[in-house]
């Protein structure tokens, strides 16, 4: 389970952009849909679960298998989507653990 208490990430100097204080759990092996107008925070909710950015106060637990594959990623046809998912796997360059991750998600798939 992923856990976010009191997460906040602010971005501009007004305080407007970002996470406000969020609180959010995501349960088990279930798949959610992350919905919202253009800046609301979508990308920065998956940044901050993945590791990509840091939060500026709160706590995410269970967070530890986690990757964020953005919506730039280009699919490439004559890649497995194992192997698409291990080059965009950004949280660790650590070659074991991004093996892991990738055959962890895969089974989201099976």
């Amino acid at each position: 389970m992923i856990k976010l208490k009191d997460a906040k990430k602010i971005f501009d100097k007004r305080g407007i952009a970002g996470l406000h204080s969020l609180n959010l759990s995501f349960e088990g092996s279930k798949l959610f849909a992350i919905m919202g107008p253009s800046g609301s925070g979508k990308t920065t909710l998956l940044k901050a679960i993945s590791k990509e950015i840091v939060l500026d106060s709160g706590v995410i637990t269970g967070n530890d298998h986690v990757a964020y594959l953005n919506s730039t990623t280009m699919l490439d046809a004559s890649k497995t989507m194992h192997q698409t998912l291990f080059d965009a796997i950004t949280v660790t360059e650590d070659e074991d653990k991004k093996s892991q991750l990738v055959r962890d998600m895969s089974m989201l798939f099976e």
